[in-house]
This record gives structure tokens, sequence and C-alpha cells, in this order.
């Protein structure tokens, strides 16, 4: 267990309640906005008694995931009496990732990005924590009982899901059109993202935002194939998208 690696993740995240102010934080304001938006969507997720758990895609090192479990941590204890009358168990936290990084790009449609051309995505990029280490990262901050983290290629290890399982909120970290793809089509073929349900997109603005490729294109496509219906809540921190489902 890479105990240094897990204290250095938690400094970095709870450091953005204690930063001193700067003028700009060149390095990193991406991470700070990513933080203040995934933090916010769980609060919106429970402020709303939005039904369901949180569900992550893509967890690399495990900052976002660290963030949503502190940020769930918080949120549930405060708004716990509202969700209570509403119905609503405590959330669970579905951390999905291969943990051997990105699969290898063979779809055309990524096989033609800029960033896989490039090379600068390619097979085994973005491998992080192990699933243990994840799993102990984000269990020091919400009930460790909470945390499911799922280990495999999104095509095996979504069809696991046990059955009734909703989510309130996804964030889709997966980078890559085909990966994105096999995310949404499950959500949404299954009637899984339940009414008023955010999505997170980190990757939207990949691949000089075209919406030829990524995670623009697997939206567009999903959205004429399943026929949903969404408010676009437009972008977050240079390179992410977020939109509310609704669901009748």
């Amino acid at each position: 267990m890479r105990t240094d690696l897990l204290d250095a993740i938690a400094k970095q995240v709870n450091g953005y309640h204690l930063r001193p102010e700067l003028d700009y934080d060149y390095e990193y304001v991406r991470k700070r906005l990513i933080f203040e938006t995934l933090t916010q969507g769980v609060q919106y997720v429970c402020n709303n008694a939005v039904e369901g758990d949180i569900a992550e895609f893509g967890t690399a090192s495990g900052f976002s995931s660290y963030t949503m479990a502190r940020a769930l941590s918080f949120y549930q204890q405060m708004y716990q009496d509202f969700m209570a009358r509403q119905g609503l168990p405590p959330k669970a936290l579905h951390l999905f990732d291969s943990f051997e990084g990105l699969p290898s790009p063979a779809d055309p449609v990524d096989t033609t990005s800029p960033n896989v051309r490039t090379g600068r995505w390619k097979k085994g990029d973005f491998t992080g924590l192990t699933q243990a280490e994840l799993h102990a990262l984000c269990g020091a901050a919400y009930n460790p009982d909470q945390v499911r983290t799922v280990a495999g290629w999104f095509k095996d290890s979504l069809p696991k899901l046990a059955p009734g399982v909703k989510f309130a909120l996804a964030h889709l970290d997966c980078d890559l059109y085909s990966s994105t793809s096999e995310v949404l089509d499950h959500l949404l073929s299954r009637k899984l993202l339940a009414d008023g349900s955010m999505l997170l997109f980190d990757d939207w603005n990949c691949n000089r935002a075209s919406p030829r490729f990524g995670q623009r294109r697997a939206w567009r496509e999903a959205v004429e194939k399943h026929g949903v219906d969404y408010s676009d809540c437009g972008d977050y921190a240079v390179l992410g998208h977020k939109f509310i489902v609704h669901v009748e």
C-alpha cells in the first residue's frame, strides 16, 4: 500500500479548503475547479434528494473519487433528515476502473482523434491507484461499507451491477469515445439514471472540442439513440461539461 501517495492526494484535496489567496493559481486552477464542481454536484443531488448513488467511470489518481467521498461525508449528514423523509437511503459511491489504464484505442473514432493520433492517449495511460489503494483512500473519507470499487473494462463490469441500482450523479472520466459510449449506452438503455441526475464529462473539450470525437460525439449519439431529455448546464474546469437528465 503506497500510503505516501494516498496522503499526497488527500493533502491536495484538503488544501482547497485552506489554500492561501493567490493572484492566479496557474498550476492548480483546473484541479480546484474540478474539486468545486464535483463537490457542488454532490451537494446538488443531496439537496434535491435525487434518487440513487454516485458513480465514477475512470478513477486514475483518485483525486476526483476522494473529492466526492469527502463531499458525500459532509452533505449526506447535512441533508440526512430531508433525504430520509423522501425515503432515500445513504448513497453509495461506485468507482469503476480497469486499474490498468486506458484500453488500446481500436474504434476508428478514437484512432483518428487528435489525442490518439499524436500519442497523447495510448494503451495503459492514466494507470493510477490500485483497487485496494482507492478503497483505502475513499474509505478514510466516507463510510467504507458504502465505497464500492469495481475492477474491469466497463463492458464487463457494468453488467455486474446489482438489480435496482440507480445513479443520482455520474462522473465520466474515461477519455475515449468508445469507453464513454459503453457507459452511456448501459446507463441509458437500462434506465439507471434517476430523474434530476447529473452527468459530468471530464474530457468534453479534449480533441480540440471537436464534435466528431470523444465525449462530445458519444453524448450526441446517445441522446439521438435513447431520446434523452436534458438540461445543458455548461462547461466547467476548462475541459469539462455537465448536464441534468430528466426522466418522466
